[in-house]
């Protein structure tokens, strides 16, 4: 195995990932123009 000293995960056999699904309301307004503001932040620690 190669090291990366650069890379986010240090050790990707440690590491792990969840895929869910964020359902959202995207402003469609009358005139079927959508505006979507998304945004999304996230800090784990010791999990």
């Amino acid at each position: 195995a190669v090291e990366c000293n650069l890379c986010p995960i240090e050790y990707k056999r440690a590491s792990k990932s969840q895929e869910i699904d964020l359902p959202f309301d995207i402003g469609c307004g009358d005139d079927e123009i959508c505006t979507a503001l998304l945004s999304l932040s996230g800090r784990f620690y010791n999990t």
